[in-house]
C-alpha cells in the first residue's frame, strides 16, 4: 500500500469517526431536549393536579372548620380544656360532640382531627384518642405557628405516620 492510499484511508476514516460522533451527539442532544421537554409539560400536570387536591381539602377544611368546629357549642366544651382540673372529661364531651363528623371525615380520607392546647399540648386526637398530652411544639411548626399568631395556616408536612396537607385553626372563646 502506498503512502497516498494509507493518508486517503485514514483521512476517510477520521472523517468516519468525526462524523460517528456528532451523530452520537445530536442523538444525545435531541434525547436530552425530549426528555426535558416531557419533564415540563408532566410538571405542569402535576402542579395542577397537586393545586387541585389541595385546595379541594382547604375547601373540606374551611367547611368542616366554619360549620361544626368553630360552634359556640364546640367552643363552650373546648375553652374548660386548658384550665379543668379534670380535662378527661371535657375530652370526652368533646369526643363525643364531634366522633360522628369525624367518621364521616375519615370517608373523605381525613385521617386525622387533633385539637391542641395553648402551649402546643396535645389535647385530643380522634384517631387516637388514648393518646394526649404531648408538647408538638418541635414537631408542629405549623400548630406552634397558629397558637403564636392567631392566625390558621396550611401546608402539606411530614408527619411520624402520614405525610399530608394540614390545615390548623385557632379556636377562640369570646
Amino acid at each position: 500500500m502506498n503512502n497516498k492510499t494509507l493518508k486517503d484511508n485514514l483521512f476517510y476514516i477520521l472523517a468516519a469517526l468525526v462524523l460517528f460522533g456528532v451523530a452520537i451527539f445530536g442523538s444525545y442532544m435531541l434525547s436530552s431536549y425530549t426528555k426535558q421537554m416531557y419533564i415540563e409539560e408532566n410538571k405542569e400536570k402535576v402542579i395542577g393536579s397537586y393545586n387541585t387536591v389541595y385546595n379541594q381539602y382547604k375547601k373540606l377544611a374551611d367547611i368542616v372548620f366554619n360549620t361544626k368546629i368553630n360552634t359556640d357549642e364546640v367552643r363552650e366544651i373546648f375553652k374548660d380544656a386548658q384550665s379543668s382540673t379534670n380535662k378527661d372529661q371535657v375530652r370526652n364531651r368533646l369526643l363525643e360532640k364531634l366522633q360522628p363528623m369525624y367518621e364521616l371525615l375519615k370517608d373523605q380520607n381525613i385521617r386525622q382531627l387533633h385539637f391542641h392546647l395553648k402551649d402546643n399540648d396535645s389535647f385530643l386526637r380522634f384517631h387516637k384518642p388514648e393518646k394526649f398530652g404531648d408538647n408538638l411544639t418541635n414537631i408542629r411548626s405549623t400548630v406552634a405557628y397558629v397558637n403564636k399568631n392567631k392566625k390558621p395556616i396550611d401546608s402539606f408536612e411530614e408527619g411520624r405516620v402520614y405525610n399530608g396537607f394540614r390545615f390548623v385553626y385557632p379556636l377562640f372563646y369570646n
